[in-house]
């Protein structure tokens, strides 16, 4: 769900936490992603960096490249980077 904006290409990026707890359904969404998150994005089209893995959650960071790429490429989007103190690329 969290990553529905990108999926549908309203937003080209999403920082998702998948914290190790057990669902009502039963379910733990941190043990199911380390089993099968490699083997879904294969088929969502979306890319992931996982951030930071503290055992017991995942910070995800997922995006569609072209998307991400097409907008670091406008220039109000370096321009505030810029400020913000990223370099230029």
């Amino acid at each position: 769900m969290e990553a529905a904006e990108v999926l549908e290409g309203a937003k080209p990026a999403n920082l998702v936490n998948v914290v190790s707890r057990r669902r009502p359904c039963g379910r733990n969404l941190y043990e199911l992603w380390k089993k099968h998150g490699s083997n879904i994005l294969q088929q969502s089209g979306l890319e992931v960096g996982e951030l930071v893995d503290r055992g017991d959650s995942v910070l995800l960071f997922l995006y569609r490249s072209d998307a991400l790429r097409s907008l670091l490429a406008l220039k109000s989007v370096g321009t505030i980077l810029l400020k913000a103190g990223y370099a230029s690329y």
